[in-house]
């Protein structure tokens, strides 16, 4: 991490020189560099300023997470309360399973246990189908 922020550093000091970019030029850039650094760490170490990370931190969201659990209880957003509503969903069900077609739902089901039990036949039931036809 340390190098990706010194390469950082370096292409915006080498931008500044805009045509002018030949060896001469980019020498004296990273010299300038060198010395601009040990500036800016004494004026930190000075002004008391923390230092930057100079590793790849792992990723967590976890604190996040049981942030965002803990307003949601405190506001109990999850208890019923009569006539709340969000006014995009102003004539949302409160069960999804309110508006559902129970006869629907069991002929979706049977048609997809017969398919499943087709591609999923046992040695047996296969060796007696062929034995029946």
């Amino acid at each position: 991490m340390r190098v990706e922020h010194e390469v950082r550093k370096t292409k915006e000091l080498l931008s500044g020189i805009g045509g002018k970019m030949d060896e001469k030029n980019s020498q004296k850039v990273v010299k300038a560099q060198q010395k601009l650094d040990a500036v800016v760490l004494n004026f930190d170490q000075e002004c008391g300023v923390n230092p930057q990370c100079k590793t790849h931190t792992k990723l967590s969201s976890e604190n996040d997470v049981e942030n965002m659990l803990y307003d949601l209880q405190k506001i109990n957003v999850f208890q019923f309360r009569a006539g709340r509503q969000h006014k995009a969903f102003p004539d949302h069900a409160k069960s999804i399973l309110e508006d559902l077609d129970m006869g629907k739902v069991l002929t979706w089901v049977q048609r997809l246990v017969k398919r499943f039990s087709k591609s999923h036949q046992t040695v047996d039931e296969q060796d007696e189908s062929d034995n029946e036809g």
